[in-house]
């Protein structure tokens, strides 16, 4: 991670603790294949999260999986998984 500082804004925050990583979030944009994140605890993340949403992009999880524990899934070429009464993009 210290390597990704110089590329990133003063105000970046690295999290080192996976525990703490979903607090309040919005959602989860996965970027990376890393094996630490197959091991991720869907249901502890969505009881942290302030908004149940992922965002794959590597494909990494199974769409039906993700959306099963409660989650909008979207990913790369795949048909967005999303939760009754979603809008996606919400006309203006």
């Amino acid at each position: 991670m210290e390597n990704a500082k110089p590329y990133l804004p003063d105000d970046a925050i690295l999290e080192k603790d996976l525990d703490s990583l979903f607090k309040d979030s919005h959602g989860m944009v996965l970027a990376t294949e890393w094996p630490i994140f197959q091991k991720l605890d869907f249901a502890r993340i969505k009881k942290e999260m302030k908004h149940h949403a992922v965002f794959d992009g590597r494909n990494f999880y199974s769409p039906k999986q993700i959306k099963e524990l409660g989650f909008d899934y979207l990913s790369i070429g795949r048909q967005p998984l999303l939760r009754e009464n979603i809008t996606l993009f919400p006309q203006q």
